[in-house]
């Protein structure tokens, strides 16, 4: 506040998640609380998550390596124009409870022997609400898709600016896909989440799957070069910190003469 008083103080603890197994067992720290969760609905979770199908990844998809999620979808998108279109934060507005709506990331139009649309929500990270708010999203736009034919209209005319064939205007949600692509970790290491995320991602899941979609998941992995980048990055303000550190220190108590012991 302007006064310099906190309007609210609360502890730092509550601030961290964490999740920790110790045997069989699975304890998670929420909002300063620990929790155990209940063996069967552990098992029921972490099942559902290890049988959902994963996406290959493949061009027009590549490692992330860029400045955030929209530069790298405009990247894929402009790798296969004819195939996959751009629409991230196109937003629709739809009144109600359901305001402006983002019906997917990348769309993806049928290909050879497939019928089905492919409608991709692409995420970066490990945050458990970012990945939660990612699989709401898109049991949203999946709903709203089979269920209000005013919908598809307006996502078609999206669409239309796009070199994208057009959804029908009766759609189905048989034959199409629900895709959530997730950037996360380097090639070659599996793809995992926090446990509230696959709770999350299981109730959407089961949800979009009951329209009749089929529904999958795609690990986009972070190039060496970005990682290392990243690590700089953390590196130098690490370092920036200690040293404002220092000084703020030598300001406070003075200076410290060479070879002066301390009591």
């Amino acid at each position: 506040m302007a006064s310099g008083v906190p309007a609210q103080r609360f502890s730092a603890f509550k601030c961290i998640y964490a999740e920790i197994k110790k045997g069989l067992d699975l304890f998670i720290l929420h909002v300063g609380t620990w929790f155990r969760v209940e063996g069967t609905f552990q098992t029921a979770v972490e099942k559902y998550f290890t049988a959902l199908p994963r996406k290959a990844f493949a061009p027009p998809f590549m490692q992330y390596a860029h400045a955030g999620e929209r530069p790298y979808n405009e990247a894929v998108c402009a790798a296969s124009p004819r195939t996959h279109g751009m629409l991230d934060r196109q937003l629709i507005q739809f009144g109600g409870t359901y305001d402006k709506i983002e019906v997917c990331d990348i769309v993806k139009v049928p290909v050879g022997a497939s019928k089905g649309f492919e409608f991709i929500h692409v995420k970066r990270g490990r945050s458990s609400a970012t990945l939660s708010h990612l699989f709401s999203q898109g049991l949203v736009a999946s709903t709203l898709l089979v269920r209000e034919s005013s919908f598809v209209t307006e996502v078609n005319k999206r669409l239309a600016t796009l070199p994208i064939k057009a959804l029908p205007s009766k759609f189905l949600a048989a034959g199409n896909e629900v895709v959530y692509a997730i950037i996360n970790g380097p090639a070659g290491t599996p793809l995992d989440l926090p446990f509230f995320s696959k709770v999350t991602l299981q109730n959407c899941g089961k949800s979009i799957s009951a329209f009749g979609y089929s529904v999958s998941l795609m690990h986009i992995p972070e190039s060496a070069a970005h990682l290392a980048a990243v690590a700089a990055k953390v590196a130098k303000k690490k370092a920036a910190k200690t040293t404002r550190g220092k000084k703020k220190m030598q300001r406070s108590t003075g200076p410290i003469s060479p070879g002066t012991a301390s009591p």
